[in-house]
């Protein structure tokens, strides 16, 4: 299961997509895709304190 959590946060601290790709061992097409939605919902780094891990998965690919 993608971590979207870890992503947007090693993101935020300028860390490259394909290092981020790397450790998670998912393509840098997906951290790619995670984090430009994320930036189109405006999605902050920090999240919300609320905001779940299950929520957070849900969100980057609803209302597409």
């Amino acid at each position: 299961m993608t971590n979207y959590r870890e992503i947007l946060r090693l993101h935020s601290q300028g860390i490259s997509q394909r290092n981020i790709a790397l450790s998670f061992s998912c393509s840098r097409n997906t951290v790619s895709k995670i984090i430009k939605r994320a930036g189109e919902l405006r999605i902050p780094w920090p999240l919300e304190k609320e905001l779940t891990d299950g929520e957070l998965r849900q969100r980057p690919f609803s209302n597409k």
